[in-house]
């Protein structure tokens, strides 16, 4: 019997290695230097910490009926990493849209969809996807990360709209030698009321991913290889799950029940045709197609209500940063 237990020694220690990932180097080093880079940028606050000399972020996403809320994410995200840095693409955009784009025209890299030669089924996500994709392998050679968002989601440090800390973070990712990240958190808005400026007038957020089941993903392009439907997460050429950061994301994606309900109806109504005479709907994200789904069953309103959530996180400070802006 203690000869068996002694067999069976190099067998657990090998099933511990792998629980811990005790190794997997990069993580480890990543572990030991965090407490080092926080206080190297603690002991730097007096001298304004990192700047963008230090880490050259690339951002990417998508527009088309955005008019109340592309501004303030143009302005959060240059005053971030520099609006030459933001790479813009318009698929169809509404009138509203492209007069908001037109003033940025000369600081923000704006292109015009598609991107490419995409199949003729693809619906929006899809050629999101596709566009972002082809947009990152011509703008993002020089890049320490790219992140592909949604319109609708600005990046902030844990729960806090600040710009030293978010740079100091990078500044530590980037000493990791990893290549696939993951925010940490997402704040939902929970309203339904329809607000002017959602990024000035939303202060009430549901934190939607508590427990770091976030799948948002932000990446180093050196060794990406695709970016996933909805930007969910990242095949990167290092093969390992991606580190958990300190970033979070505030989501405006609940702009008023008027809002989501024609943003469900756009994306659902606009069937396909195919190549064989058949029609198919678009692939869009969850919440969208339960949205249509109740509207089917005349459900919505009850939905919403459901989905929205109750608040429990109030943030002032991004409103404050944009209103400083001005």
């Amino acid at each position: 019997m203690y000869f068996k237990k002694l067999l069976g020694i190099p067998k657990l220690l090998t099933s511990r290695l792998q629980y811990w990932r005790l190794n997997d180097y990069p993580l480890w080093r990543a572990r030991l230097e965090c407490p080092i880079q926080y206080l190297a940028s603690w002991f730097a606050r007096s001298e304004g910490g990192p700047t963008l000399e230090d880490v050259a972020v690339k951002v990417f996403c998508q527009v088309k009926d955005d008019s109340d809320i592309v501004e303030d994410w143009l302005r959060w995200h240059g005053y971030l990493f520099g609006f030459h840095n933001l790479v813009v693409i318009a698929d169809r955009p509404s009138p509203a849209t492209v007069e908001v784009l037109d003033r940025y025209s000369g600081q923000v890299v704006i292109l015009q969809a598609p991107l490419g030669v995409w199949p003729s089924d693809l619906g929006w996500d899809d050629r999101r996807t596709c566009n972002i994709n082809h947009a990152i392998k011509v703008y993002a050679n020089e890049a320490d990360f790219v992140f592909p968002l949604d319109i609708d989601e600005f990046v902030i440090f844990e729960d806090k709209p600040s710009k030293r800390c978010i740079l100091s973070e990078l500044k530590r990712l980037k000493r990791t030698h990893r290549d696939g990240f993951k925010f940490a958190r997402e704040f939902q808005s929970c309203t339904l009321e329809r607000p002017a400026r959602p990024a000035l007038d939303i202060r009430t957020f549901r934190n939607a991913h508590a427990n770091f089941d976030l799948r948002k993903c932000f990446a180093s392009p050196q060794h990406l290889s695709w970016v996933g439907s909805g930007q969910c997460y990242v095949h990167t050429s290092d093969q390992l799950p991606p580190l958990v950061s300190r970033l979070s994301l505030l989501h405006f994606r609940w702009r008023g029940l008027d809002h989501m309900y024609q943003k469900c109806m756009d994306h659902v109504s606009q069937e396909i045709l195919l190549s064989d005479g058949t029609s198919r709907i678009p692939r869009v994200g969850g919440h969208v197609l339960q949205g249509a789904q109740s509207i089917e069953s005349g459900s919505f309103q009850a939905w919403a209500r459901k989905e929205v959530g109750e608040a429990n996180k109030t943030i002032h400070s991004l409103a404050e940063h944009l209103s400083s802006l001005s």
